[in-house]
C-alpha cells in the first residue's frame, strides 16, 4: 500500500482495511512519506494495534515543506496581506511540485519500493492519491504488477479542497487522467464520486468499483447502547470542521433557541470531539453567538474514546454541505441513535432514511427547521421518549457496513485483479 500521509489522524477507512486484510489472505506492506508520524502508527490509528507485524516503511521527501502555514489574521495590514498572497502562490507551486509530482520522494522511494516488491514477492500495488497514485503508476510500469487506486475522496473535484487558480487545477487533472488511464482498478467511496468521474471519463465504466466507508463492529458489541443516560441533553459531533463543513447553521439555531428561552441553558451540552485543532473560525463563531459555556471542544481522541462519546450521546450531529458520505455517518447509524443531519439531498440522506427511524434530515439549510428539530428531540428526551431505531434496521446496517465485511469486498477486488489484470470488476 502506498499512502504518502500514512498514518493520517482520523483516516479510518485505510486502517480498517489493514486490520482485516490478513484474515482474507492478504499480507499488507505500507510505504509512506509521513515521517513525522514514524513509530506512532498505533497511537494515531488504534485499529492497527491488533496487527503485531505490520510492516511500514518511511521514506523522507527531501523537499518536504512540512505542515501547512497558518493564514494571517483578518485585521492584518495591506502589505502583510499582499506578502501573504505572494508566499501562498509559491507555497502552492512548491506543494504541487513536491506533493503531486513527488520530486523529492520518488527517486529514493521508487528504488526502495522496487526492492521490497522483488524481495518480498509483492503481488499487487494499492495506492491512494495523490502522491501515492503517481508512485503506483511508476511502480506498475517498472515491476509489471497490477495497480489498484483507492479514492476515499475525489481527487480533482473534492468539495472541501479549493485550487488557487485554474492553472493548478488543469495540471492536477492532467496528472489524474494519466493515473486513471494506467491503473487496473479504481475504487471509490460513494456512488456520487463514481458518477462524477464517469461524466468526465466514460471509459472508466469497466474498471470502477464503489466500496463505502464503514465502522468497527467490535467496539459496539462490547458496549451497551443506552437510549437515555445523561442528566443533560447531549449532542455530539465527531471530527474536524474544514472546507464546506461548518457548524454555523447548527450554532445559529442553538443560539435562537436560547434567545427565545425554549430550552434552559443548563439543560443541554454539546461536544465537538476532535475539532479543536485548527478551529479558530469555529472558536470565533462560538464566541460571537455566546455559546462558550455550552460547547466542549477536544483534540483528536482514540477510536475507542470517540465511540464512547457517540454511545453516551442523545443526538448525533452531521453538518455536511457537500454531497459526501463521511465515516461518522456509518458510526452514527450503527448505534441506532437519532441523527441531526444538516445535509444536501443525495446519497447520505438516502442512507439515513433507509436505516434510521428517528433522525432529522434538514436539506433546506433553514435555521428555523434546525431549531425545530433540536426542540423536538429535546422534548422527547425530556419525556423519556427519544428512542433508538428498530433492532431490525440496526442489525441489517451493521451486517452490511461493518469494516470486516467491507474488507472482504476489497479482498475480492484484489483477487479478481490479480488473477487477470485485464479483467476488471464493474462497480455497482
Amino acid at each position: 500500500m502506498i499512502n504518502y500521509a500514512f498514518p493520517e489522524p482520523g483516516e479510518m477507512r485505510m486502517s480498517g482495511y489493514l486490520k482485516y486484510l490478513p484474515q482474507f489472505g492478504w499480507e499488507p506492506y505500507v510505504l509512506s512519506g509521513n515521517v513525522w508520524q514514524k513509530g506512532k502508527e498505533k497511537d494515531v490509528t488504534p485499529a492497527l494495534s491488533d496487527i503485531s507485524d505490520l510492516r511500514v516503511f518511511y521514506i523522507r521527501n527531501l523537499f518536504d515543506p512540512g505542515r501547512r502555514a497558518k493564514g494571517i489574521p483578518e485585521d492584518s495590514s495591506k502589505p502583510a496581506k499582499i506578502g501573504y498572497r505572494i508566499v501562498t502562490f509559491f507555497r502552492w507551486f512548491v506543494m504541487f511540485v513536491v506533493m503531486r509530482l513527488c520530486t523529492g520522494w520518488i527517486p529514493t522511494a521508487l528504488l526502495f519500493a522496487k526492492k521490497i516488491i522483488e524481495k518480498e514477492n509483492i503481488d499487487l500495488i494499492w495506492a491512494f492519491p495523490a502522491p501515492g497514485a503517481v508512485m503506483g503508476v511508476l511502480l506498475k510500469k517498472i515491476t509489471k504488477r497490477p495497480l489498484i487506486i483507492d479514492y476515499p475522496d475525489p481527487w480533482t473535484f473534492n468539495p472541501h479542497y479549493s485550487y488557487p487558480s485554474r492553472f493548478y487545477q488543469k495540471l492536477d487533472m492532467m496528472l489524474e487522467k494519466w493515473v486513471l488511464k494506467n491503473c487496473d482498478q479504481l475504487i471509490v467511496a460513494t456512488k456520487w464520486i463514481k458518477n462524477k468521474y464517469l461524466l468526465i471519463y466514460p471509459w472508466l465504466d469497466k474498471k470502477i468499483w464503489v466500496l463505502r466507508n464503514g465502522f468497527y463492529s467490535e467496539h459496539f458489541l462490547k458496549n451497551q447502547i443506552l437510549e437515555q443516560s445523561n442528566n443533560k441533553f447531549t449532542i455530539t459531533y465527531t471530527g474536524r470542521f474544514y472546507g464546506l463543513r461548518s457548524p454555523k447553521l447548527f450554532l445559529e439555531a442553538l443560539n435562537r433557541i436560547f434567545i427565545e428561552r425554549k430550552i434552559p441553558r443548563d439543560d443541554i451540552r454539546v461536544f465537538f470531539i476532535g475539532s479543536k485543532a485548527g478551529s479558530t473560525k469555529v472558536d470565533n463563531l462560538i464566541k460571537d453567538l455566546l455559546l462558550q459555556d455550552l460547547i466542549i471542544q477536544t483534540n483528536w481522541v482514540s477510536v475507542e474514546k470517540s465511540y464512547d462519546h457517540i454511545l453516551k450521546s442523545d443526538l448525533l450531529l452531521i453538518p455536511e454541505f457537500a454531497n459526501v458520505l463521511t465515516t461518522k455517518a456509518f458510526e452514527y447509524l450503527a448505534t441506532g441513535k437519532p441523527i441531526l443531519a444538516i445535509i444536501p439531498e443525495g446519497e447520505l440522506a438516502e442512507l439515513i432514511r433507509e436505516y434510521s427511524d428517528n433522525s432529522y434530515i434538514i436539506t433546506s439549510g433553514s435555521v428555523d427547521e434546525i431549531a425545530d428539530a433540536i426542540l423536538d428531540a429535546y422534548g422527547k428526551w425530556k419525556e423519556g421518549k427519544l428512542t433508538l431505531s428498530s433492532k431490525e434496521k440496526v442489525e441489517r446496517f451493521r451486517k452490511k457496513y461493518n469494516r470486516k465485511n467491507l474488507t472482504k469486498e476489497l479482498a475480492d477486488v484484489f483477487n479478481m485483479v490479480l488473477k487477470n489484470p485485464n479483467r476488471r470488476m464493474k462497480g455497482v
